[in-house]
């Protein structure tokens, strides 16, 4: 089982062994594997260091990511930060008050870190974006967005996509749950929505900044402009399982 993630330099691997591998003693109280994090340098295929970290088990596809200081984050449960110094791998946690709220509800937390090192974490489930900034020396909120959530969570993972310069959140859903919806970032007011009520799964931003979005009707894959104007609409020949 495992996470991972990588930055022009090294492969950061957060792995545990399969718990039903383990051989246990009679007596022995600790019942769970241990979490670790492991360092690749790439091209060269040998582990430049390993340490044990706190977090979660990397089985639900934790979102991980590098932050410009070298320092690796992941996201646990859908609600808390984790911190890595690739140095000395001691781990900082941070929980998200805003994302604390228990769902059942469907739906895949994503984590981006934009140009500024904030951290953006979305939870498709509860119908919430929330930014993290870095001040001293740690992270705290400075925006939450809300908005009414899709009705259809299926297909590709990711369901809200930000800007290139992380002024602009595009949500799948809002005021009528159906649709795009584009949020300023740090106000939570709308800014445009898709005219037409189409139930998309997916979301992403191209570099020039036109905005993807997976009509898993047709399929398809529709090009937007940022204002989210339709642009065109591509049919593909088999489903659209997530963009890259």
């Amino acid at each position: 089982r495992v996470n991972l993630t990588a930055d022009t330099t090294n492969v950061y691997l957060w792995t545990m062994t399969e718990p039903a591998s383990l051989k246990r003693r009679k007596g022995d109280g600790k019942s769970w594997p241990d979490v670790q994090l492991s360092i690749y340098p790439i091209g060269s295929g040998t582990c430049s260091k390993a340490v044990v970290v706190p977090g979660p088990w990397p089985v639900n596809n934790e979102p991980t990511a590098v932050l410009a200081s070298g320092d690796v984050v992941r996201l646990g449960e859908g609600r808390t930060l984790y911190v890595y110094s690739t140095v000395t791998g001691k781990a900082t946690v941070y929980p998200i008050p805003e994302l604390g709220k228990p769902t059942a509800k469907a739906g895949q937390s994503t984590l981006t870190v934009t140009s500024r090192d904030n951290v953006v974490v979305s939870s498709a489930s509860l119908g919430r974006v929330v930014v993290l900034t870095q001040a001293g020396g740690g992270f705290t909120t400075t925006s939450v967005v809300s908005y009414q959530r899709s009705r259809y969570l299926g297909g590709p993972v990711r369901k809200t996509a930000l800007s290139g310069n992380a002024n602009t959140v595009y949500v799948l859903g809002g005021p009528k749950a159906d649709g795009i919806t584009a949020y300023d970032i740090k106000t939570g007011e709308v800014k445009a929505t898709t005219e037409q009520p189409t139930q998309y799964v997916g979301v992403s931003v191209l570099p020039s900044q036109e905005v993807l979005a997976v009509d898993p009707t047709v399929p398809a894959i529709t090009v937007l402009t940022p204002d989210l104007k339709i642009v065109a609409s591509v049919k593909m020949p088999i489903p659209v399982v997530e963009v890259f």
